[in-house]
């Protein structure tokens, strides 16, 4: 009966392990639903409200990169072959005060959310910062599902 008993529990401790090691780095897929921006009026040189042509709702993963030992943001665009590459977040979920938060960065500014599973995706700021006017400074915000 003793053996019975310690084949179980060896058995229910390595599912246990198993399980809580797929959790351990959680992907999300990630949608936008607002968008908003600026861009420099070539007449009068100023900058001004922009509502982006371009209003297409993005789509984005976040995944864990087990090589690189760190969670990627990756815009996911049914016209490429492989998702874009756009950020990386290397200290991972943060713990203290920004508990549960990934921060982001590469061509854009990402910062993530796990309590709401809400984004925040800053655009092209060198536009703005440098009087580009090519460039556009833009946000975007949405909602995340773990997947």
């Amino acid at each position: 009966m003793n053996r019975v008993l310690v084949l179980f529990l060896l058995c229910s401790a390595t599912v246990l392990v198993a399980d809580e090691s797929e959790f351990e780095n959680p992907s999300y897929q990630c949608a936008t639903e607002q968008i908003t921006g600026f861009s420099k009026n070539e007449d009068t040189g100023q900058w001004e409200d922009d509502q982006h042509p371009y209003t297409a709702r993005s789509q984005y993963s976040i995944e864990y990169d087990e090589r690189r030992a760190l969670y990627i943001v990756h815009i996911v665009d049914s016209l490429r072959s492989r998702p874009l590459e756009l950020a990386e977040c290397p200290t991972g979920f943060e713990q203290g005060y920004w508990r549960g938060f990934l921060h982001c960065e590469g061509t854009v500014k990402f910062v993530f959310s796990q309590r709401t599973n809400r984004f925040a995706l800053f655009t092209w700021q060198h536009g703005y910062l440098n009087d580009d006017p090519s460039g556009l400074t833009g946000v975007q915000i949405g909602s995340c599902t773990e997947t």
